[in-house]
């Protein structure tokens, strides 16, 4: 009898043990499976982040070779060599036919492509339409009334307070004497914040450089940029008249407010193509705004895109000089998340109907 419930005993044990065993095993099991599972979603939101991000710079190539064809397909679709850059062309359109029936006040909607694995969003916008905020290195000057009322005006209708205009005068300027017409801010009240950074003392390199300005913030910036840019070069410093948004063009002067629906419809009809073509097809234009002030062509562009893979978006965005055919490069950078509003909502395309539509315009004009 007690060797019978020695070997019971036993059994109990070993039964005991046996349970342990399996429950170990299926808890090493489980951790396995989910650090399998985990390292999994990692590698693959890593495969589709990777993705994105490829797609994103292979739109921006795609955004410089549709600006670097421009000339070729603007010359196929009108039978005419190209004189003025305008919003009816395929870079501001891409997802539309060229041509005057595709010419909106604006830029056209946002265009998706299908791209393998994902899309792409994609956005050209002409720089060369804005205000350069590196005008204001004359805004010191006692004759530069002008340049200090057309900036006002600007900081107006975007949303901005007008005693901006010191502070970022005396950023570019040459000097360290304060702006002479209201305040501003040169090293030494930049030297009485902690952390501040002061003055270049030169042209402003990238917009982001305009939030460490005293007295500007992100929000400052994100008003700022519907209607301004900061490009070098004194060639950068007219404004296109075929693509500046219409409320740039109010803030230049008072006079042409009234005249916005004739400049919508005209420069729609036929782009602009020099001040006299302004002047006679506009005659209230106002007479001081002339080669100094507007332009006709278009030499800076921003592009921007958004690589959509999954649930994954990475975007990237460049600004681009375009110089006798070629598009360079000024500076690029990548981001995680989307960089052009309503990217969600935008329907696809495909490769072979973006080409379809950009010559599309071929057999109506």
């Amino acid at each position: 009898m007690a060797a019978n419930a020695e070997r019971a005993g036993q059994r109990g044990v070993v039964l005991l043990v046996a349970l342990l065993a399996i429950a170990l095993l299926t808890l090493l099991v489980m951790e396995f499976t989910f650090t399998t599972q985990v390292d999994y979603r990692r590698a693959a939101h890593w495969l589709e982040a990777r993705q994105a991000l490829l797609i994103a710079r292979s739109g921006i190539d795609l955004g410089r070779e549709i600006l670097a064809q421009a000339e070729l397909v603007h010359q196929l679709v009108t039978g005419q060599a190209k004189v003025a850059d305008s919003l009816s062309e395929l870079w501001a359109q891409p997802c539309a036919p060229p041509g005057p029936d595709s010419c909106p006040s604006d830029f056209g909607p946002l265009c998706v492509i299908d791209a393998g694995p994902g899309k792409v969003a994609l956005r050209i916008t002409d720089e060369s339409g804005l205000y350069n905020l590196n005008r204001l290195a004359r805004a010191s000057h006692p004759a530069a009334e002008r340049e200090r009322e057309v900036f006002e005006r600007i900081a107006a209708a975007a949303g901005v307070a007008p005693q901006l205009l010191g502070p970022l005068a005396d950023w570019i300027d040459r000097d360290e004497r304060p702006f002479p017409f209201g305040s501003g801010a040169e090293s030494a009240e930049y030297a009485t914040v902690p952390g501040a950074v002061g003055p270049r003392n030169g042209p402003f390199r990238t917009f982001a450089e305009v939030a460490l300005v005293s007295g500007s913030s992100a929000q400052t910036l994100v008003r700022l940029r519907r209607l301004t840019t900061v490009l070098e070069g004194e060639d950068a410093l007219s404004i296109n008249v075929n693509t500046a948004p219409l409320e740039l063009l109010a803030a230049l002067d008072p006079a042409i407010a009234p005249l916005l629906p004739v400049l919508a419809e005209e420069r729609c009809s036929a782009p602009f193509e020099s001040v006299s073509d302004l002047r006679e097809r506009v005659p209230e234009w106002p007479k001081w705004l002339g080669d100094r002030w507007v332009r006709f062509r278009s030499d800076w562009f921003r592009i921007r895109a958004t690589g959509i893979v999954g649930e994954v978006r990475q975007s990237a965005e460049a600004l681009v000089h375009r110089e006798a055919g070629t598009i360079r490069v000024v500076y690029y950078r990548a981001r995680r998340g989307v960089n052009i509003p309503q990217v969600e909502e935008a329907g696809a395309i495909d490769l072979e109907e973006l080409g379809a539509r950009a010559m599309g315009g071929r057999e109506r004009l």
